[in-house]
């Protein structure tokens, strides 16, 4: 469902239906809560901005491409032209005409894509995008991949924007039992209309959840608990697999860090090529003496001794 209402923001997005109406129509078409609607869109129009960003850059390249084998083509042309005035043999001349003729088939194929991309990027339009994947569709098209496989990759996954006001993600939320992580998902479509509020609004009751074992790597756990305990947001995508597993990717929106307090002094670094200058430099940013009886510390196989490091 939530694919599905991605597919159509993006016909709707390009139609220049308004934001507001989108989410509106995709809450009452689909039976996803606003929050899950809304992120359907915005996803959408990630894909437009993306592809648009990218047809600058494709128009680009396909020029380099261009001027490559215009290039490319005036050596053979060349040596072809040669080859008839000095009367070689047919054979030697046959060869030189196929090379000519594939290059020249290169270079009207290019100018005709660099005039489409340029009547896109004239009209404020976009490069047809196939949702499933392109290379996956020219398989299908071969009889290489069913369709089946082709419509799993387009309805494979599912998204959720994190929110600072409810401490974290209201939809895909990540929680620390005490031993394991886990992920407990909103089926939003499953919530049913209790009555109307005195707006005549209608009334859901609250949509049951899916939840399970979430894995992380070792190195990732610490910091994930830290960002979980102070309720920062996080956005989850949730992507299930060819093997019927679900991959998730978290992204936590991290605040700007403050800057560094100096009221104690600090320890300074400098990283030479020769050495490393340690300094415990004051509040007033002088450098100070180092405690009495402090030694510093030093790795062995430095080839250095202890009175080289000041």
């Amino acid at each position: 469902l939530f694919c599905a209402c991605q597919h159509w923001s993006f016909n709707r997005l390009l139609e220049g239906v308004p934001c507001s109406e989108i989410k509106k129509r995709g809450q009452e078409l689909f039976g996803l809560n606003s929050r899950y609607a809304d992120d359907a869109r915005l996803k959408a129009q990630s894909i437009i901005d993306s592809q648009r960003g990218l047809l600058e850059l494709e128009i680009e390249e396909t020029e380099k491409k261009l001027k490559r084998a215009r290039k490319k083509l005036g050596f053979p042309a060349r040596k072809l032209k040669r080859a008839v005035d000095k009367g070689l043999p047919e054979d030697e001349v046959r060869k030189l005409k196929l090379t000519v003729r594939g290059r020249e088939n290169r270079l009207s194929s290019l100018e005709k894509k660099l005039k489409e991309l340029k009547a896109h990027q004239e009209n404020g339009t976009i490069l047809k995008v196939v949702f499933g994947g392109r290379k996956l569709w020219q398989r299908v098209c071969r009889g290489k991949t069913s369709r089946e496989e082709w419509r799993a990759a387009r309805r494979n996954r599912l998204y959720a924007r994190g929110d600072e006001t409810k401490g974290g993600n209201p939809n895909m939320k990540v929680s620390f039992n005490g031993q394991e992580f886990r992920l407990s998902i909103t089926i939003s479509h499953l919530s049913e209309q209790i009555g109307e509020d005195r707006l005549g609004r209608p009334k859901m009751s609250r949509a049951p959840k899916v939840e399970g074992r979430l894995w992380l790597p070792e190195k990732h756990k610490a910091k994930v608990l830290e960002l979980l305990a102070a309720r920062q947001p996080y956005t989850v995508e949730l992507i299930r697999t060819k093997e019927g597993r679900y991959s998730v990717h978290m992204t936590f929106e991290l605040k700007e860090e403050s800057d560094p307090d100096f009221s104690r002094g600090c320890l300074a670094v400098d990283t030479n090529s020769d050495g490393v200058g340690l300094a415990n430099v004051g509040p007033n940013g002088l450098p100070e003496p180092w405690p009495e009886g402090f030694k510093i510390p030093h790795p062995k196989n430095l080839g250095k001794f202890e009175g080289e490091f000041q």
